[in-house]
């Protein structure tokens, strides 16, 4: 354990501030032992804390752009994790077909970003595989798509970073095809089945959430514009929010 923290310290405090909870909760669902990719993975924190949590662990980690690649090698390098981890320049997922990964980690993009490359990655429809996303904005429109193509979200994970709340999904496909309503896509089906009012991070999501929808419901209002879908979805956030009155 002292080693694998000695690697991580090793990389520049400039290029490395450690795992922050995005990371963290992105992580706990990654396999021991397993194959990753790290997509879009700026400075490879991820690719460099997945390697300091299990010597198992080997990666590819991607970018679109060389800069943040350049920059992904050289925290590889510092780390002493270039062996167990190639960069590669490329868009999202193109070109990594056949590379035997099994878990895929996106982080810190839209939801539609994300559902753009898995849209463009047809082999991901694979049982074997693990999807792990973390959407920064529009999980609903993520929710949808993978809902849609044929993947299960397994489980969802709410953290804490610079000040917001973030979701992190896993999914994996099995060719059944869901429906969610307005508010389990907005909000994750898999947070709101276990909300007892209980958890402070859900808690929060939701206020924000319903804030949004009633700045959202004044602005329609104000250009004379029907708010018919938004007062439907404001009755389901309005009623799971009283879950917090129960005593």
């Amino acid at each position: 354990m002292e080693e694998k923290k000695q690697a991580l310290q090793s990389i520049p405090r400039k290029l490395y501030k450690g795992p922050d909870a995005r990371l963290r909760a992105a992580a706990e669902f990654v396999r021991r032992g397993t194959f990753f990719a790290d997509v879009g993975c700026d400075h490879a924190y991820l690719s460099c804390y997945l390697c300091s949590r299990d010597e198992t662990a080997r990666g590819i980690a991607s970018d679109l752009r060389p800069g943040p690649l350049a920059a992904a090698r050289r925290s590889l390098a510092a780390a002493g994790y270039s062996a167990r981890v190639e960069t590669v320049l490329c868009d999202g997922l193109a070109g990594l077909e056949g590379r035997g990964l099994r878990d895929i980690c996106i982080l810190g993009m839209s939801g539609e970003t994300i559902a753009g490359i898995l849209a463009r990655a047809p082999f991901c429809r694979d049982e074997a595989m693990r999807l792990i996303l973390q959407p920064m904005t529009q999980p609903d429109r993520l929710r949808a798509f993978l809902l849609a193509q044929g993947y299960t979200i397994l489980q969802e994970r709410l953290c804490r970073a610079q000040g917001r709340v973030y979701t992190v999904i896993c999914a994996g496909y099995t060719g059944e095809v869901q429906q969610y309503t307005k508010a389990e896509l907005l909000l994750g089906k898999y947070h709101i089945d276990r909300y007892d009012g209980t958890d402070a991070l859900f808690s929060e999501l939701l206020e924000r959430r319903l804030h949004a929808l009633l700045l959202q419901r004044q602005g329609r209002a104000a250009a004379g514009l029907s708010n018919e879908e938004t007062d439907g979805l404001l009755r389901e956030l309005t009623a799971l929010s009283k879950r917090r009155e129960k005593p």
